[in-house]
């Protein structure tokens, strides 16, 4: 797995297309020697702020803005969730993961425009996916926007029956 980033005047919707599906079928993957590997590969990506975008500049589209560059920091932040729960973070990896929770707020969930209910249970299926129900129990302090935002989510989708 690598992970690239674009000029956001240039994207590469296929290789866009490419690591979205390889951090999905990762984030489903069993604990495996090539962890340590891939996890390194996800800190290094990460930028300064806390993401993890496809793309050099935010400041996109909202629908181009939603696919790719918070739906690659829900799976990254997802991931390194996953792996905190297992203990396979180092500090600095809790760092990033700290981070990554942060930025996955921007948007609290939602996606854009007629979409954004839509957005939202897809971004609480990723974060399920990196088992966001038991890190938020074991970690609820590591990002207290995260740990709010997710549970409030939680309880709006509980009363909507669709969680």
């Amino acid at each position: 797995m690598k992970l690239y980033r674009y000029s956001h005047r240039t994207p590469n919707f296929e290789d866009f297309n490419r690591m979205t599906k390889e951090l999905e079928e990762f984030i489903r993957s069993d604990f495996s020697d090539e962890w340590p590997e891939r996890l390194a590969e996800i800190q290094r990506f990460q930028t300064e702020d806390g993401g993890f975008a496809y793309v050099d500049d935010w400041r996109i589209e909202s629908d181009a803005r939603v696919e790719f560059c918070y739906k690659p920091t829900y799976l990254c932040t997802a991931i390194l969730m996953k792996a905190s729960i297992v203990r396979l973070l180092s500090q600095d990896g809790m760092e990033c993961l700290k981070k990554g929770l942060l930025k996955s707020t921007g948007r609290e969930f939602r996606g854009h425009g007629y979409e954004a209910e839509e957005g939202l249970e897809e971004a609480m299926h990723i974060f399920n996916l990196g088992l966001a129900g038991k890190f938020v129990e074991d970690y609820p302090n590591l990002c207290p926007e995260f740990t709010s935002l997710y549970s409030s989510t939680v309880d709006y989708l509980c009363s909507t029956g669709r969680y």
